[in-house]
């Protein structure tokens, strides 16, 4: 997130307090439009796994706060019209249990990426592309 906000104009600097570990993560339904999609099947709170010192301190031009915990006003964001998001959490571990969820969101709504396709396919074929580029002997 720190990055997409400094891209467009936000401000990041070390926060009062690190997070770290599990944090509730609390829906700001006022601006929950601007994140739906990102935050389909999503209850109102949630936890999350926080690991961060520094925190946005001001929201980029066009930006909305989507989520917050006690200690972060800026959990995620969304950009009002483009499908932009940032997140102060680890969707992408085990410990947010919901993470899985906000993935999928942002994979399948948001990006539209094809589910019809396995690592076994994909194995089978890069080395098939391999054997062609460089022969069976190479």
């Amino acid at each position: 997130m720190q990055e997409i906000a400094h891209f467009f104009g936000g401000k990041i600097a070390p926060g009062q307090d690190r997070e770290y570990g599990k944090a509730k993560i609390s829906v700001i339904k006022e601006n929950v439009e601007s994140g739906k999609n990102i935050l389909k099947n999503m209850p109102d709170q949630f936890d999350m796994w926080m690991s961060h010192g520094d925190r946005l301190h001001s929201v980029p031009k066009d930006f909305k706060d989507i989520l917050r915990t006690e200690n972060s006003p800026h959990a995620a964001i969304s950009h009002a019209e483009r499908a932009i998001f940032g997140l102060q959490f680890h969707p992408e571990v085990t410990h947010s249990p919901l993470g899985t969820q906000i993935l999928k969101n942002f994979c399948l709504d948001i990006c539209n990426a094809p589910t019809d396709w396995n690592m076994l396919n994909i194995a089978d074929e890069f080395v098939e592309e391999v054997r062609r580029k460089v022969g069976e002997n190479g």
